[in-house]
């Protein structure tokens, strides 16, 4: 019989003795030196400690080099006080990382190898990170190639563009910045204000000063000339006909992409006659690095933020005329949680995705065709509903649960919030707690207990709903009920038709 017995606190406080206690100071066989303006600072420290926490100190005492040999090391490159905090972690494993300490820390870690530093640093920046300083960060994990935090960077810029280019955080980006920006598939904003932000960006990058009587068409030249690798990244083919007009009557876009674009815009109206051509204007478009006829996911959501998640849904709903038209016309947050204010802003508007956000941070929701309407009988037909989950407990990939049961997928009542198979997924209590039971109308994972569906998706029965966003095509909101209830009626005659027009939207 035996029994483990440790103490890690006290072991902690013992070596922030050997570190701190003037006591202890006799034991002491290294000295770090900062030196900062002319003076210099010095701290008593082990070579046993610091190799062990340090695979720079450990090759240095290693190598026998000259610090070795006199037992004393100098930096130049950091401040007494977080020179004092690094150590301080060596000793104890505790590190106050702040606002104000948080880069210079994470800059000497990178360079002396401290590993855990270096991952405690880089998740507080994440934490931290804001409009106002993202560019900052994006510089010095750009200078420093911090992969994962360089990435971190272009991911939040891209899900908070529409707010960087109302700052002046755009004209802090330089043109790589942007090509990096421009060359993802998700960009929180609409593509012809990306391109009213290019010219803004363009305008502040290279100011034009000869004021001769040719002014205007000289500038759009520089502009054009300066700007035609960012412009061949513009997705055009997200643009309106009226803002395809607006954009090539400005005279910045160079004639060759305005040419291929119409070009490949009239290939695509013949796709189904001529499919070998569009395909090979495709390529070639795309050996010459365009991308004006690839569609960026834009529509804009708080709790997706990823191009993998917006990519996965559009896929999952095979509706690329709705995805690309839908807009937000329901946000909890500030609309509320009541049934009724959901029923009044969402009853009618057929095709409807819904996303919710747990305070845990689960992400679930689901899809109908047909939306929700208190004034039709339940329940309703709609073979082209689903569910699915983003992030839950199992922490398993994106996952997407499939009508089993169509004529009976969706419920609409007063009392209630959106409401899938009654229920497999409801929304209940005022839509601040969830109701799930996946496997009645809705398919169930194979890997999980039909009675623990909810456990799989949320936790527990006290997960509150944190967030729901609604997503609808308002433009024609009876027409768009009454298309696809009678698209659902006659779904099995019209299949192969349907499959051919849905992502034609010329």
């Amino acid at each position: 019989m035996s029994k483990e017995f440790s103490n890690i606190q006290k072991l902690s406080q013992d070596l922030q003795k050997l570190y701190f206690s003037k006591e202890e100071e006799i034991y002491s066989d290294f000295e770090i030196y900062c030196k900062t303006n002319e003076k210099t600072h010095k701290f008593k420290c082990h070579k046993a400690i610091l190799s062990s926490r340090s695979q720079y100190f450990k090759s240095l005492m290693r190598s026998r080099m000259k610090e070795y040999q006199e037992s004393k090391i100098t930096f130049e490159d950091i401040s007494k006080e977080n020179l004092n905090t690094i150590i301080q972690y060596f000793y104890t494993g505790k590190c106050l990382i702040t606002s104000e300490n948080a880069i210079e820390i994470l800059l000497f870690s990178l360079k002396y190898l401290i590993e855990e530093l270096i991952d405690f640093t880089v998740n507080f920046v994440k934490k931290n990170c804001q409009v106002e300083n993202v560019v900052d960060i994006l510089k010095i994990a750009q200078s420093l190639n911090v992969t994962q935090l360089l990435d971190f960077c272009y991911q939040f810029i891209c899900s908070n563009f529409s707010q960087i280019v109302a700052t002046p955080m755009l004209f802090k980006l330089n043109k790589d910045n942007l090509l990096r920006i421009l060359s993802r598939d998700y960009v929180n904003i609409s593509e012809f204000e990306i391109f009213q932000a290019l010219i803004s960006w363009g305008n502040h990058a290279y100011p034009y000063k000869n004021q001769n009587e040719n002014f205007v068409a000289d500038k759009n030249l520089e502009i054009r000339n300066k700007l035609s690798h960012l412009f061949c990244k513009l997705r055009f083919i997200d643009f309106t006909d009226e803002e395809l007009d607006k954009a090539f009557k400005t005279d910045l876009i160079d004639k060759e992409i305005e040419k291929d674009f119409l070009q490949f815009k009239s290939l695509y109206s013949l796709k189904k006659e001529s499919p070998n051509k569009l395909e090979n204007f495709q390529e070639e478009l795309e050996k010459k690095g365009f991308l004006i006829h690839k569609s960026r996911f834009f529509f804009k959501s708080s709790i997706l933020s990823q191009s993998n998640q917006f990519h996965t849904l559009k896929q999952w709903m095979e509706d690329d005329i709705f995805f690309k038209s839908m807009k937000l016309g329901f946000l909890a947050s500030k609309d509320g949680f009541s049934s009724e204010t959901f029923h009044s802003k969402c009853d009618g508007k057929g095709k409807t995705l819904v996303l919710i956000e747990t305070t845990n941070g689960y992400i679930l929701g689901g899809y109908s065709s047909t939306g929700w309407n208190i004034q039709k009988s339940n329940p309703r037909k709609d073979p082209k509903s689903f569910l699915f989950s983003f992030k839950n407990s199992f922490d398993t990939q994106p996952l997407k649960f499939d009508v089993i049961d169509p004529d009976s997928a969706i419920y609409s009542f007063i009392d209630d919030g959106p409401n899938w198979g009654a229920p497999d997924l409801k929304l209940r209590h005022n839509m601040q707690k969830l109701w799930i039971n996946l496997g009645i109308r809705f398919s169930c994972p194979s890997f999980v207990d039909q009675s623990k569906t909810l456990e799989f998706l949320v936790g527990n029965d006290n997960e509150k709903v944190k967030e729901i966003e609604i997503f609808f095509n308002d433009s024609d909101p009876v027409l768009n009920e009454n298309e696809n209830e009678n698209e659902n009626e006659n779904e099995n005659e019209n299949e192969h038709e349907h499959e051919n027009e849905k992502d034609d939207f010329w």
